[in-house]
């Protein structure tokens, strides 16, 4: 059957000829493939004989011409399983037989009832035992036919049987399930019961108990209420007592109220403070500060001088962190203001710090003061838009502790410190 004394299958057996030329043409042959084999290192495929013959005689692939070997030949299985699936006719004269290419080898090229004859005129084909065989194998088919319709039904009503009992079956088991579910449920809401009554029944007993604690809890803040008003008023009225005492002295001259120490760099015309500060709870905050070597700065609210420059008071109860053990500082602080436009700066002003004497007699008092005036400090530089707020300046040791538990410098635990700006 193969063309040029090779092995492919002839080109007129396939239905596509173009096709099977075009996808599986055999380059030695020129026939379908036949057997296929595939070259390992360039993919070329041939028939197995024909690249025996190859290898034999010139050791090169006949298509890329590349050297190769029988080691670099392997057998090209899912190109045969393609192959065999190919539409062919059967090439017998008179036969119309169709089907893929493997029915044609396996069996039909050996059955065909149109085979005359083989090439060495021989053999011959006896058509009536081959029309004799084909109505006898009918005559079986037509009795499989009926014995597989009979299967068929009995099938159907056993299918039908098992549908009815699996039904019978699974009502039974729904009641069964509905039943459990009811019966749990039952027990579940008895249960539910029982501990909605015990929580009932904590919940009024832990009530009772808040209650009973809020009760005593109240009690006790009333009574530390009581205790803290108590302290209020005898504050309040030593206040009172105080401020009676100072309206029914004679109020001293406009020369006296002004600390001694200060007079000299006053002029007549500014006798009264900027600002005075009284700093509250004054004994606490310096035991505090010392006890945990700490600065204890406070400040003032701030305030302006007549000028209109915007300024707070700091104080550093306890100056040892910085190195002056024992001490108390002041300093001035100045802040921004929608005024500082119009203002003259650097700030020149001499300032004035006084440490109020709370002595009940003007001519008794030692008041501690320091004069400062500025000259060129950057402290004192107009402050600038979200700038930080600058230390400010002062003096450091301005207040000895030893010399602030002397005379009343600490009155009734407060301290009163003023403040003097020149025109």
């Amino acid at each position: 059957m193969a063309t040029n004394g090779h092995s492919g299958h002839p080109l007129k057996w396939f239905k596509d000829q173009n096709a099977a030329r075009q996808s599986w043409e055999c380059a030695i042959c020129l026939e379908v493939l036949s057997d296929p084999v595939q070259v390992r290192d360039c993919g070329h495929q041939f028939c197995a004989l024909c690249i025996d013959g190859i290898l034999k005689s010139d050791p090169r692939c006949p298509s890329c011409r590349i050297k190769i070997s029988k080691a670099m030949v392997f057998e090209d299985h899912a190109a045969r399983r393609l192959i065999k699936q190919l539409e062919v006719n059967c090439c017998n004269e008179g036969c119309s037989w169709q089907g893929c290419l493997g029915s044609l080898l396996q069996d039909h090229q050996h059955s065909c009832n149109f085979r005359i004859r083989t090439g060495d005129n021989v053999h011959e084909v006896d058509v009536g035992k081959l029309v004799l065989k084909l109505e006898i194998l009918t005559l079986k088919v037509s009795a499989l036919e009926k014995k597989h319709e009979e299967d068929n039904k009995k099938l159907t009503l056993k299918q039908e049987e098992d549908t009815k009992q699996i039904k019978l079956k699974h009502e039974r088991e729904i009641k069964k399930l509905t039943l459990k579910y009811e019966e749990d449920v039952k027990q579940i809401k008895l249960k539910h019961d029982k501990d909605i009554k015990k929580l009932a029944l904590k919940h009024e007993e832990d009530n009772k108990k808040l209650t009973w604690k809020h009760e005593n809890d109240m009690k006790e803040v009333k009574s530390q209420h009581e205790n803290d008003m108590k302290e209020v008023k005898l504050l309040h009225a030593e206040n009172v007592k105080v401020l009676r005492q100072e309206i029914l002295m004679p109020r001293p001259s406009r020369d006296e109220r002004v600390p001694r120490e200060v007079k000299e760099h006053l002029p007549p015309h500014e006798s009264e403070p900027t600002y005075t500060w009284k700093i509250a709870n004054f004994t606490r905050k310096l035991a505090q500060a010392t006890s945990k070597n700490d600065d204890g700065q406070i400040e003032s609210e701030p305030f302006f001088s007549s000028h209109g420059y915007k300024m707070k008071l700091a104080v550093n109860i306890n100056e040892g962190p910085y190195g002056h053990t024992g001490y108390m500082g002041v300093y001035l602080i100045l802040m921004k203001s929608d005024r500082d436009a119009t203002l003259s700066w650097p700030f020149t002003k001499r300032h004035t710090f006084v440490l109020v004497d709370q002595q009940g007699d003007l001519d008794q008092r030692q008041n501690i003061s320091y004069t400062a005036v500025p000259d060129g400090d950057a402290e004192f530089e107009r402050p600038k838009q979200r700038q930080r707020e600058k230390v400010g300046r002062g003096k450091y040791k301005f207040a000895k502790h030893s010399t602030l538990r002397t005379r009343k410098y600490i009155k009734n635990h407060t301290v009163y410190i003023k403040v003097f700006i020149d025109p």
